[in-house]
């Protein structure tokens, strides 16, 4: 169900903290030397300077991972990174994954050897397919414990400000889907809203379980390709328009509403009782 609803502005969008489950272990390579404009001036970019802003980007992933595996449901969503050299390739890379993740991995690649060589190792597809649902199940996690633990609520914050701030001084496209909740002011937040979240998305969707079921979308800037909603009864298309507001119906359950943008594009996402 849907009745016309109007916003007419778009908040600052920083500080925000990084949408994705699991963030990518460093950000986008750049050039040893880069330049990042501002009016009126130039900055340039060494890279010393990079390199200690991936420091400070690892420190916060750290931070991340450290409180995430302490507060967690399950060991097997646990997240630990550790230095890992592609093949054909003396670069080391820093990988962040799930005990899940890798302990599936190890099975696929086993089962994968095993038929190989003529035995009988399982169906490697098996072990991807749990994989991903490991994958899944670790998201909901990190949101779900986002929200509620102030902790690892405020070093995904500093995550997200390590993140933008990178991407602001070396002048490369957004990477990370960033977003942040707004706090309320002295006279609450505004259109009585019961949640407002500023969201930039990056190369990947923005991914939120809804936390009521009426919500609206202030002005984009950008361009939404188009919105989901996974809920306990199956999954639902929405369509964006300007000026709508949205009610999920009570019969479909706790859902999770999924936005695919083009890159870069902005948005505020609003929430009613």
């Amino acid at each position: 169900m849907r009745r016309t609803f109007r916003i007419g502005v778009l908040f600052a969008l920083l500080p925000l903290f990084c949408a994705t489950a699991v963030c990518a272990a460093a950000a986008a390579d750049s050039s040893p030397t880069s330049k990042a404009q501002a009016p009126g001036d130039e900055m340039i970019v060494t890279g010393k300077a990079i390199a200690q802003f991936r420091l400070r980007i690892r420190l916060a992933e750290d931070a991340v991972f450290a409180r995430f595996n302490e507060i967690n449901s399950d060991d097997r969503l646990d997240i630990h990174c550790y230095e890992q050299t592609k093949i054909g390739s003396h670069i080391e890379q820093r990988v962040c994954a799930s005990n899940s993740w890798r302990e599936e991995d190890a099975n696929s690649a086993q089962a994968w050897l095993a038929n190989f060589q003529g035995a009988y190792g399982g169906n490697p597809q098996q072990h991807i397919a749990a994989q991903q649902l490991w994958q899944q199940r670790l998201a909901n996690e990190m949101r779900r414990l986002t929200l509620q633990d102030p902790e690892l609520h405020a070093d995904m914050v500093r995550l997200g400000q390590t993140y933008a701030a990178l991407e602001a001084v070396t002048g490369q496209r957004a990477v990370h889907t960033l977003y942040r909740d707004v706090p309320p002011g002295e006279n609450g937040l505004p259109y009585d809203a019961h949640r407002l979240v500023q969201v930039r998305v990056g190369i990947y969707p923005w991914t939120q379980p809804l936390t009521a079921r009426t919500f609206a979308f202030g002005p984009v800037s950008g361009h939404i390709r188009n919105m989901r909603v996974e809920c306990e009864n199956g999954e639902h298309k929405l369509e964006l328009q300007d000026d709508v507001e949205w009610t999920i119906p009570e019969a479909w359950g706790a859902c999770t509403l999924t936005v695919a943008a083009k890159r870069e594009t902005t948005f505020a996402f609003i929430e009613f009782d």
